[in-house]
This record gives C-alpha cells, sequence and structure tokens, in this order.
C-alpha cells in the first residue's frame, strides 16, 4: 500500500512498515488486506490520495474491516433464543389471579386483598 503513494523525504521505509505493522498486530490478515486495498483505491473517505495515512487513520480503517469481516462471519448464526414471559415471571396462582382482577373491575375492595394476603396498606 505504501508503494502507491509518493514517499516521503527523511523517513526510514523500514521503520515505517515496522510502525504500521505494530499498530495492527491484533488484527486479521484480511483486514488489513481489505484496509491496504480501500486506500489504494482512494475509497476512505477524508483522506487525501495524494499522500500516505497516518498510522492512526490506517488503524483506524483496519478496526472497521475488521468489525466487517467480523459481521459477516456471523451472518446465518442463530440469533439467542429470547425469554419469553413464562421463563421469567414468577408464577401467580389462578386464585391471586382472581382477586387480583375482581379488584380491577370494582367486585372486590383493594382492602380486603391487602387483608387476605397479609399486605400492609
Amino acid at each position: 500500500m505504501l508503494n502507491s503513494f509518493p514517499a516521503q523525504s527523511g523517513i526510514d521505509p523500514e521503520m515505517l512498515i515496522t510502525s504500521f505493522l505494530e499498530c495492527v498486530d491484533e488484527f486479521s490478515p484480511e483486514a488489513v488486506e481489505a484496509a491496504c486495498l480501500r486506500y489504494r483505491k482512494g475509497e476512505v473517505k477524508g483522506h487525501d490520495g495524494r499522500f500516505a495515512p497516518s498510522t492512526a487513520m490506517f488503524t483506524q480503517q483496519v478496526k472497521e474491516r475488521q468489525k466487517i469481516i467480523h459481521l459477516k462471519s456471523n451472518r446465518g448464526r442463530a440469533l439467542p433464543t429470547p425469554q419469553t414471559a413464562t421463563d421469567s415471571a414468577p408464577i401467580v396462582s389462578k386464585e391471586k389471579m382472581q382477586a387480583l382482577s375482581d379488584c380491577m373491575h370494582g367486585r372486590r375492595t383493594w382492602d380486603s386483598l391487602a387483608e387476605q394476603y397479609g399486605v400492609k396498606t
């Protein structure tokens, strides 16, 4: 990739390459290659194609490519099954649900419900 841009005077090419490689050591070779290709093709927004990117700009592009590779590799995998209401909700007896329904429809007072189930009001 660096050969695609004009050489800057006074910069040791070996040290430059070493700096770039140190910044992207933790990423996959595919992500690094994809970032290099995008720079060579001029597809990186905000980059002036007349100059080589900084190590920071290059690393950011490699991170983006790595995320895309990761997302593509996870495509087609099943998502975790969401919990249903019965998995996480406590079980309430029929009698309690009926008593609550009676209170809500005015067939019973809230005080009588509290008294029956030992709730202080």
